[in-house]
Order: C-alpha cells, then sequence, then structure tokens
C-alpha cells in the first residue's frame, strides 16, 4: 500500500513530538528561598574579667541552610553569615538611656573570622563574620575583647542567635534601671535612642563586668 506524501509528514511530525514529550527532561522549579542556621554563641564565663583578660566570644552556624519553599535543608558555602554586634557601657540613667557606646573601649582581636566597621555607627557596633571551617559543616568566629577601662559592659546582637552559656548576668543590668525596669535597655549610639523593653525576652543581650 502506497502511502502519499501528505501522510507521510504528518506521521513524522507526529512521531517526532511523542519523542520529545517522553524524552525531554521536565523542568523542576529553581525558585529557592534559602534562611541561613543562626549562630550558637558561647561566651567566657564571667560575670567578671579583669583589665588584662580577654573575652572570648566563640559562635557555630551550619552550612546547612533552611530552603523555606522546599522545607528542605540545602548546603550553601557562599556568602558566609556575620554578626552586627553592639558593645555598649552601662550608666546610671538620663531619660531613657542607661548605655553609652563603647567599641573603642576594647581592643578586638580576630583569632578566628573578621572584623569589619563598616555599620551604621562603627562606635557601637562591630560586624563579625565567620570562616568556613576545613570540612566546610559550619561557619565560625572566635573573637576576644580586650577592655581599656573598668566598668559593667553589655554585648547586644541584632540577628536571632543561640547562647550556650547559661547565664547572662542580668543582675548587672539590674543596677542602672530605667524607670524601676531593671530589664530595660535604652541603646544611645550616633545620637539614635533606640529601646529594648525586656532583655530576658529578647535573649541576645550578655552582660558582664571589668575590674
Amino acid at each position: 500500500m502506497k502511502m502519499n506524501t501528505r501522510k507521510l509528514l504528518a506521521l513524522c511530525c507526529l512521531a517526532s513530538l511523542l519523542l520529545a514529550a517522553f524524552c525531554d527532561p521536565i523542568d523542576e522549579p529553581t525558585d529557592i528561598d534559602l534562611a541561613p542556621k543562626n549562630f550558637r554563641i558561647s561566651l567566657t564565663e564571667g560575670p567578671q574579667i579583669g583589665l588584662t583578660d580577654t573575652l572570648w566570644i566563640s559562635a557555630r552556624a551550619s552550612t546547612n541552610y533552611f530552603d523555606r519553599i522546599s522545607g528542605d535543608s540545602i548546603e550553601f558555602l557562599e556568602n558566609p553569615p556575620a554578626d552586627v554586634i553592639t558593645i555598649m557601657r552601662l550608666q546610671e540613667a538620663i531619660g531613657q538611656s542607661n548605655t553609652i557606646q563603647a567599641v573603642e573601649e576594647f581592643v578586638i582581636v580576630p583569632e578566628t573570622g573578621s572584623i569589619d566597621f563598616l555599620g551604621a555607627c562603627p562606635e557601637a557596633s562591630v560586624i563579625f563574620g565567620g570562616d568556613l571551617n576545613q570540612g566546610e559543616s559550619a561557619f565560625r568566629y572566635r573573637i576576644g575583647l580586650v577592655p581599656s577601662r573598668t566598668g559593667d559592659y553589655m554585648i547586644s546582637w541584632d540577628d536571632f542567635i543561640e547562647f550556650r552559656n547559661s547565664d547572662l548576668n542580668y543582675p548587672i543590668l539590674a543596677n542602672y534601671p530605667i524607670e524601676n525596669n531593671p530589664f530595660r535597655v535604652g541603646l544611645e549610639s550616633c545620637g539614635i535612642i533606640a529601646t529594648i523593653p525586656n532583655v530576658r525576652q529578647r535573649q541576645r543581650e550578655f552582660f558582664f563586668s571589668v575590674n
């Protein structure tokens, strides 16, 4: 039986379409929304250190980020996470402020990780960046603070973290109440006052004394 040219072309086109449908891979969605794991923080147990001592801040964050879209854990080695850390000295409350910026009252020693003063208020805040560890399983920083004067101090993290210390030394803050509130902090830095209504609820502040 002979087949005319028109039918033959039609069959060839149909065969090509079927072959493409079975052989071409199905496009998978590529959208991801990665959220880095929070740093787990441990500090030199206090609450007191001396002028010749170093307060060490050690931090670790997994390289496995959480994908908010798929719910999966995805290894991500680019753009190491960083913490913005505010260092303040406590003082008797003046209005709504009971702290003063204090970065310049410490020598900052990066043993592991990096430091940067390019934030909005370098007199009060430092950016601590994590380095990738040898096994590429975590980002870490270990940075020391060497005090140059005595006083009571607070270290505050802008982002969510997890403290490994069991005691964050809140009684030190209680000596500097604002309106009889022993857990309230008024941060005055670069002419701007920000308020932390309750440090116990926020869980991002650590207090210590230098003697």
